[in-house]
């Protein structure tokens, strides 16, 4: 869906889309981005693999 003169950044043209992520807004003139909402699913796997990924420190000397 395109919504006319509705970018918050430069008065642009905003086209929202949904996909299997989520859905989004990005502007044609502009570049402005932002995601309107993400799956919750995929929100689940990246929870999880941030969890998994444990940061090693190291002490020095």
């Amino acid at each position: 869906m395109i919504s006319f003169k509705s970018c918050p950044q430069c008065r642009g043209d905003v086209h929202k889309a949904r996909d299997v992520h989520g859905e989004d807004a990005s502007c044609f003139q502009c570049g402005w981005y932002v995601e309107l909402s993400r799956d919750p699913l995929s929100e689940m796997a990246l929870d999880e693999l941030r969890n998994s990924v444990k940061p090693t420190l190291t002490k020095a000397g």
